[in-house]
């Protein structure tokens, strides 16, 4: 390891100081505006994914997940993205939605709904 110009490291390397970006409380918090859970959506159908967050520091980005595929992210409000449900290939008649919201410091924080596609 020496020859490689690897040593070991010794307790000054040891970070000392607390963290005070990276708290639990400073997750953003994501709420689903469009759709809720009673949202029926017609297979063809283009829809609206809309979202607020609300977080400690700035928001960065918002990603979106049908079933655990990405289908897309918003980088400014408003955090909405469209899509059509005949065009997901995981897509059935009861589908998790899923929001994850990434902060300036990359803190995360998600929510999920369940949506009914019908034809």
């Amino acid at each position: 390891a020496l020859s490689h110009g690897l040593t070991d490291e010794t307790d000054a390397a040891i970070p000392r100081e607390a963290d005070d970006l990276h708290k639990p409380e400073y997750a953003p918090s994501v709420r689903f505006l469009t759709p809720t859970s009673e949202t029926l959506t017609l297979l063809p159908s283009r829809a609206t994914v809309r979202v607020s967050v609300s977080s400690h520091f700035p928001v960065a980005r918002v990603q979106f997940f049908v079933n655990n595929l990405f289908i897309g992210s918003a980088n400014k409000e408003p955090w909405q993205i469209s899509l059509t449900p005949s065009e997901i290939d995981t897509i059935g008649s009861a589908n998790e939605l899923k929001a994850v919201a990434y902060d300036v410091v990359e803190n995360r924080g998600e929510a999920s709904v369940t949506f009914t596609v019908i034809e």
